[in-house]
Parts: C-alpha cells; sequence; structure tokens
C-alpha cells in the first residue's frame, strides 16, 4: 500500500515540476508578444474560388507634388545616421486607419521601437530587387538585444479593415505600388483576421499588388530618395542575423494646408 501511495507522490511530483517549467518558458514568451501576437511576417494573401476583389477596380497615387492634408514624418536611425521618411496619409481613401494610426502616434506607442520583419526578392534573371517589405509596429529590444513586445498604457483596439475582401463599399480603392505604407493583420480570409488590425504596420519599397483589397493602404510615401532607403532598410533587417538594426526614433504627425 505504502509502495502504491510513493508511485502516486512521485507521478504528482513530476507533473508540478513540468508545469512549473512551461509556466516559466510560455508566460514570459506570452507577454513579451512571441504568443499571443504573431511575429510572422505580412501574411500573403490567401485567394479563394469566391474572390471578393476579383473585377474591382484599384489606382495608384502620387504625393510628390505635396497635396493639402495629413503627413507622417518617420525618423529613423540606421548605422549612426538619421533618415526622415515622409508619408502622406490617404485619410480620404482609409479614414478609419489613418485615425489610428495618429492616435497610436499621440500615444508615443512608436517611438524608439524597431522594424522586426522584413524580406527581399530578387528576380533570377537580373538579379534586381523584385519585392520587399519592412514591418515595424510596438516591438523594442532589451537589454540583451532580445525582442519585446511594449506593453501599452492602455488597451489598444482592433479596427475595422478598410479593404474589399472585408467591405464591398469601401472607399479603399488604393494599389499597393512602392511606398505604399499598409496596416498588417492576422492572417486568414474570415472577419476576425480582416477585423484584426490595431498597431502594426509595414511598408513596400515595391510595388506587390497581391495585397490589393485584401490590407488596407493607409499612406504613401513622398519623396524619391524615400523606397530606395525603404529597400536599404528591409535588406539590412533581413541580413542582421538576428539583430534588429533599423531604430524608429519618432513619429511625427502634422497638416498641411
Amino acid at each position: 500500500m505504502n509502495k502504491k501511495i510513493d508511485r502516486l507522490l512521485y507521478a504528482i511530483i513530476a507533473v508540478l515540476c513540468v508545469a512549473i517549467v512551461l509556466s516559466a518558458v510560455l508566460i514570459p514568451l506570452y507577454f513579451t508578444g512571441i504568443i499571443g501576437k504573431s511575429l510572422d511576417p505580412v501574411p500573403a494573401k490567401e485567394k479563394t474560388e469566391d474572390d471578393p476583389v476579383k473585377g474591382k477596380e484599384f489606382k495608384s497615387v502620387s504625393a510628390k507634388s505635396l497635396p493639402k492634408g495629413q503627413y507622417a514624418d518617420f525618423t529613423i536611425l540606421y548605422n549612426a545616421k538619421q533618415y526622415t521618411v515622409k508619408v502622406y496619409l490617404l485619410t480620404d481613401y482609409a479614414p478609419i486607419t489613418v485615425q489610428n494610426f495618429i492616435n497610436n502616434v499621440q500615444k508615443g506607442l512608436y517611438d524608439n521601437t524597431v522594424f522586426y520583419k522584413s524580406d527581399v526578392t530578387y528576380y533570377k534573371d537580373t538579379g534586381e530587387p523584385a519585392s520587399a517589405y519592412l514591418q515595424g509596429g510596438t516591438y523594442v529590444t532589451d537589454v540583451d538585444g532580445n525582442l519585446v513586445r511594449r506593453a501599452p498604457s492602455e488597451p489598444v483596439k482592433k479596427i475595422k479593415g478598410e479593404f474589399f475582401a472585408n467591405d464591398p463599399d469601401s472607399k479603399n480603392v488604393i494599389s499597393f505600388t512602392g511606398g505604399v505604407l499598409g496596416m498588417v493583420r492576422d492572417e486568414g480570409n474570415d472577419a476576425a483576421a480582416y477585423n484584426s488590425a490595431d498597431t502594426e504596420f509595414f511598408f513596400l519599397p515595391y510595388a506587390h499588388s497581391e495585397y490589393n483589397g485584401y490590407y488596407a493602404a493607409f499612406g504613401i510615401t513622398v519623396e524619391s530618395d524615400d523606397n530606395t532607403e525603404l529597400f536599404t532598410f528591409a535588406r539590412a533587417l533581413k541580413e542582421a542575423d538576428g539583430t534588429y538594426p533599423i531604430l524608429l526614433q519618432k513619429v511625427k504627425v502634422y497638416s498641411r494646408s
């Protein structure tokens, strides 16, 4: 009888030890954002047989003439040099997304965060860049260089996805050309995924029309050098081998009348 009790006690102790070890690993991962919010790159569009974007027309936009409206200056530090990427915010096409972004800026969510995901592909025949993206939004690094999700001072709300796949009557007809600023959302083709964006955003140095109608474009770079610099950042981050050399020091939002 005593042996049976001993075996039962050993089994209980073993289960408790496993639970303690798992808690020590999983709880920190959750609060750093590695679990709880995906660190996957901008997910590729998954086409369905009943494609809600089929037949929709999209258009390219340019802000090089500096039209009236709202702008955002991204102050970026790379290799001890400061860069400014100027973006025209597309309020007429994605008002909810733009206002959410401005709210995040005003709360300081993006200050001293890092761009943490990127990818670059090249044409096989020429070796020229074919596509790239640079993703950022509320992640910082700790003293050891590990990626940590910054906890906001107040809950961050998810917003409606302003694009055709989520809303057939959407005004967002912006094509994902080079220089477009878009909103990251969860992967998938359902309402939960379509309406999951909150703080994460991505830049496209080059056009990627596969995102048309499936992601919310809400800004476009202004200066011709911006896209070249964005590609440089995307390539540097991809080649950084687990470090995060691209620092977003500040985002400033202002109006031009």
